[in-house]
C-alpha cells in the first residue's frame, strides 16, 4: 500500500496530521529528522507533506533526495516560521526539481 509521508519534528503535529491522513482512508508514514526521511523508497509513497523547518535540516533537503528517486511525487510543505529563502526554495521544489 502506498502511503503519504509526514515529516515534522513536532511529535504533536505529527500526530496531528496522520490523525487526518488516516481519517481519509491512506496509509501514513511519519518521519522527524532528514535523515529519517532520505531512507524512504519514493515509490512506495503516494505524496508527501514536510516541514520546512527539521532539527537536522530543511524540508528541501528531504524534497531534494525524493525528487532525485520520483520527480513526479507529489509534495506540499508547511512551516510556523522559516525564514523567505526556504519559503522560496520550496516553492522551486514543487515548479522544478531539478532547481533545489
Amino acid at each position: 500500500m502506498r502511503q503519504v509521508l509526514v515529516v515534522d519534528d513536532s511529535p504533536l503535529v505529527r500526530r496531528v496530521l496522520a490523525k487526518r491522513v488516516t481519517s481519509l482512508g491512506l496509509g501514513v508514514c511519519e518521519k522527524s529528522r532528514v535523515a529519517d526521511a532520505a531512507t524512504l523508497v519514493a515509490g512506495e509513497l503516494s505524496c508527501a507533506v514536510i516541514d520546512l523547518e527539521l532539527e537536522d535540516g530543511s524540508g528541501t533537503d528531504v524534497a531534494a533526495v525524493l525528487h532525485a528517486r520520483d520527480p513526479t511525487l507529489p509534495m506540499a510543505f508547511f512551516t510556523g516560521g522559516a525564514a523567505q529563502i526556504a519559503r522560496l526554495k520550496a516553492v522551486k521544489a514543487n515548479r522544478d526539481p531539478a532547481r533545489l
